[in-house]
């Protein structure tokens, strides 16, 4: 584990793996009460990327992680867009991409 520095002097604690990818942006710490009905709050590690249209969105690190995490346990690159990702296909919908048998 590496710790990686983020604003207002915190850091957080990241895998080996996930440190080279995530040290090269900037993150920081959101706060976050909705849905909480003002009791207590969420921390979120976050950072924003600009999108080709000019805006902004919020990227969240957990998120980045857990998609790392899941392309390094099914050996699977990122797919191209227009692909059907198989992994997200539940088992209901697999059976409803099968051929129809003929009567």
């Amino acid at each position: 584990m590496k710790q990686l520095k983020l604003n207002d002097s915190l850091s957080v604690a990241v895998d080996d793996v996930d440190y080279d990818e995530l040290s090269n942006h900037k993150w920081c710490v959101q706060e976050d009460t909705r849905g909480r009905g003002g009791k207590g709050f969420r921390q979120y590690v976050v950072r924003t990327a600009r999108k080709d249209d000019g805006s902004t969105e919020t990227i969240y690190m957990h998120k980045v992680i857990l998609e790392r995490l899941s392309s390094r346990a099914t050996g699977l690159t990122p797919l191209a867009p227009g692909m059907i990702d198989m992994r997200r296909i539940t088992v209901n919908s697999k059976f409803a991409l099968r051929p129809k048998r003929a009567t």
